[in-house]
């Protein structure tokens, strides 16, 4: 089948000049037809040479290692994040600036919310990115970061939806979620490590 005739070509292949190294991930391919009718390994095939070129990306690029490792921190700090933010936002049901002042103090942009302020769960999720890009980036990137975070807490005060120290502990919330998902990370990767020393 495809399957059977996709591993000849990938593997005897350079015997005949055919070089389909960067088709690994045809192996799992199952096709009922040739090669030649089979679509998925038709578009790995047009794929194949931008696949080589991303391969060789300039020095300076982020590694794709390195950029899966930046996501998975984004996945797992926000996951943490909801985690913590949801539980005080429930546990504390603190009120938000309109009913705790009252709405003739504190001008409303939008449709009004009465509890859940603390913490700002917006204030945590731009924290939490400008803590999980902070590392790679460069004193440019760093600056935006900041400014990004800066603006997402000033408009939410400037909605009339949080107070002060809801955006500060909705930062709070974010680098320390982000610096949890590392330390797991890292935990995952020194099991693994260990498991495979053993396995040896």
């Amino acid at each position: 089948g495809t399957t059977s005739l996709a591993l000849d070509l990938i593997e005897g292949g350079p015997a005949h000049g055919i070089d389909l190294s960067d088709l690994a991930l045809a192996r799992p391919v199952h096709a009922v037809h040739a090669i030649s009718r089979d679509p998925l390994l038709r578009t790995a095939v047009a794929l194949a040479p931008s696949w080589r070129h991303a391969r060789r990306l300039p020095a300076g690029w982020p590694r794709r290692d390195a950029v899966l490792r930046l996501l998975l921190v984004l996945v797992i700090g926000w996951a943490v994040a909801m985690a913590v933010v949801g539980t005080l936002k429930v546990g504390l049901h603190l009120p938000r600036p309109p009913m705790a002042l009252g709405e003739d103090i504190v001008r409303v942009l939008g449709s009004a919310e009465t509890s859940g302020s603390f913490p700002s769960g917006h204030a945590t999720f731009a924290a939490l990115v400008a803590a999980t890009f902070w590392r790679p980036a460069g004193l440019a990137a760093r600056l935006a970061l900041v400014g990004w975070v800066l603006w997402v807490c000033v408009s939410r005060i400037v909605l009339g939806a949080h107070f002060p120290a809801d955006l500060v502990a909705g930062c709070a919330c974010g680098v320390l979620s982000a610096w949890a998902a590392r330390a797991l990370l890292a935990r995952y990767a020194r099991s693994q490590r260990g498991a495979l020393a053993r396995g040896r």
